[in-house]
């Protein structure tokens, strides 16, 4: 079971961005930690340099206006311990806000966190 990190404790963003997540409840929040699940994604959907077959103008054009939508949903976050985050559920995907940095059986940062040799 994951367990929640310190507040203090930093999160390398590139962790949050690039790896692979799962996502879990606890006490009423969701917490995403490294798994390879896949099941959390930290939110920003990628543009493309120049259009392609398969992202056509039409989608290049959704794709800059749900950023720029999910971008000023993420100034208004009222705390900087959350990222707003796609969770991959059993009926689809969920929009949310997800606590940083909790530790799974499959992290690296699992041993250290429970202070383990």
């Amino acid at each position: 079971m994951a367990k929640p990190r310190s507040k203090s404790l930093k999160i390398d963003d590139t962790i949050l961005n690039h790896a692979k997540m799962s996502w879990l409840e606890a006490n009423g929040k969701i917490y995403c930690f490294v798994d390879p699940a896949d099941l959390c994604v930290i939110i920003r959907f990628a543009e493309l340099k120049s259009l392609t077959p398969f992202h056509d103008a039409e989608l290049a054009r959704c794709t800059k206006e749900i950023n720029a939508i999910l971008n000023k949903v993420k100034r208004n976050n009222k705390s900087r311990n959350r990222d707003l985050s796609i969770l991959k559920t059993e009926k689809g995907l969920l929009l949310a806000w997800v606590e940083r940095g909790a530790h799974g059986p499959r992290d690296p940062g699992t041993a250290k966190a429970l202070g383990i040799k």
